[in-house]
């Protein structure tokens, strides 16, 4: 995985597309073995934050144009295990298990959501998130063996299909009772509160300042697509 690929797909997508109307980050491993990516970066991190807050930071300028539009971010309930290190952009925590990676970096999708809605508000679209459940996909092939789940057979209604899991998401994407409203977690089509773990705004605009650096965002804008600041 590289921020290259990133910038790439942006490109192609800008170049072939006048309008975009939702953007879906749905971008993401889980338990994945130790590793660097080319960027530099932890790969939990590089996925499921680093990737996301580029891509939509590229997108940004057709989205404003294409107004009404909507950026939902697929998280997990796993963020309010996670947390923040300032110093450490990787949210690394000295080879930590991978379980807090994963964690780490969906906190980061959490205050990079809510710091987006903050900064989108006059620029006529909303900002979702979404906890889609569990759901049978190959994310856990890291962690789970198949033998494994075998034995998950016998409560394997606890676990949602892919069709069902997406169900939230589309309700953020499309439902017109969400007109207007934006900056809020959903679960099972129904709002819920976020966790105070991501209430800090100190944290909310350094991690963004981070992320600039990170994806060396300021680099890439042009007179075409400015992004975001503050």
């Amino acid at each position: 995985m590289s921020l290259k690929s990133v910038r790439k797909f942006a490109k192609e997508v800008l170049n072939e597309e006048n309008n975009i109307d939702i953007l879906i980050n749905n971008a993401g491993v889980f338990n994945h073995p130790y590793m660097i990516t080319e960027d530099k970066l932890e790969v939990h991190m590089a996925v499921n934050h680093f990737s996301n807050f580029l891509l939509t930071n590229l997108f940004l300028e057709r989205m404003i144009s294409s107004k009404p539009s909507r950026i939902i971010f697929v998280n997990s309930f796993f963020y309010k295990s996670g947390s923040f290190n300032k110093n450490d952009i990787n949210m690394d925590f000295m080879n930590s298990k991978q379980f807090f990676k994963y964690a780490n970096s969906k906190l980061a999708n959490a205050y990079f959501a809510r710091e987006l809605d903050k900064r989108i508000k006059d620029f006529g679209f909303s900002v979702y998130t979404v906890d889609p459940g569990m759901v049978h996909t190959q994310i856990s092939r890291h962690t789970t063996p198949a033998w494994f789940e075998l034995l998950l057979t016998p409560v394997s209604w606890l676990i949602k299909t892919p069709l069902e899991g997406c169900r939230t998401v589309l309700y953020c994407a499309i439902s017109e009772e969400l007109d207007g409203v934006s900056g809020n977690f959903y679960r099972n089509c129904a709002r819920e509160d976020w966790s105070k773990v991501c209430s800090d705004d100190d944290i909310s605009r350094k991690l963004w300042d981070l992320s600039e650096v990170a994806t060396r965002l300021n680099d890439l804008r042009d007179n075409n697509n400015r992004g975001l600041n503050q």
